[in-house]
């Protein structure tokens, strides 16, 4: 969640979720949030929390057993100066590199406002063919945090449509789910999901954005091991007469 407005920087527990929260600006702006299911988490062994509009944790999938590294992040408006924009990547780039060397076997997954547009014309594997927009400035630097950090944007590499629309009318793709490209493999679906309303009147306003990864769980990915161990390789040739 990019914008909780919560008044203050709070961790909350709850039956089905876990909330991690930054406070909002003193305008009560951002507030960015994590919300993590209580079934399938465990508990963070780190909470970095950077600023109103990024914070990221370590924490473990349970049923994979896979270490996670998860970013929620809100980008300036671009219609920003460049120099706060930029603030706000080396901030990002700054607090991912250090959270990458404290857990160098993690994938990051990155949920990221990024009031920007993005189209391959970056020059980025991580950066898909559907839906293809003029770069803006934004979107060249959220370029360089997928090459920097050899992540990929999955929404970009499906027909998932706008994230973004406008009051106007104007619709547009500036929310984006990234994650490594090693996880990035295991994609098996990304849309928005217009079943879920996030306010009640007729203004600007962000989809919500679902993104699917098939990830074996930790006693399949035993088993496919100790089977590999079982093979004999002398039974698998052809016998030589």
């Amino acid at each position: 969640m990019q914008e909780g407005r919560a008044r203050q920087e709070h961790t909350s527990t709850g039956a089905s979720y876990n909330m991690y929260a930054m406070a909002a600006t003193p305008g009560g702006q951002y507030g960015v949030q994590i919300w993590l299911s209580s079934q399938k988490f465990e508990k963070p062994t780190a909470i970095r929390p950077v600023s109103s509009r990024i914070i990221m944790l370590a924490c473990k999938h349970k049923p994979s057993n896979r270490g996670l590294i998860v970013v929620s992040g809100h980008a300036p408006i671009e219609a920003s100066a460049h120099n706060v924009k930029e603030k706000y990547h080396d901030d990002l780039h700054s607090n991912l590199r250090n959270m990458c060397m404290s857990y160098p076997n993690y994938d990051v997954v990155l949920l990221t406002d990024a009031n920007g547009t993005i189209g391959p014309a970056e020059g980025s594997s991580g950066i898909g063919q559907c839906e293809a927009a003029r770069t803006t400035d934004n979107g060249r630097l959220l370029a360089a945090t997928l090459n920097e950090f050899q992540l990929s944007a999955t929404n970009t590499f499906y027909k998932a449509g706008p994230t973004f629309a406008h009051a106007k009318g104007n619709k547009r793709r500036i929310d984006y789910v990234v994650v490594s490209d090693r996880l990035h493999k295991h994609a098996s679906s990304c849309y928005v999901d217009h079943r879920i309303m996030l306010n009640t009147c007729d203004k600007d306003d962000h989809h919500v954005t679902t993104a699917e990864y098939v990830l074996h769980s930790a006693n399949a990915q035993k088993q496919s091991r100790r089977a590999d161990k079982k093979i004999d390789i002398k039974k698998t040739k052809d016998p030589v007469k």
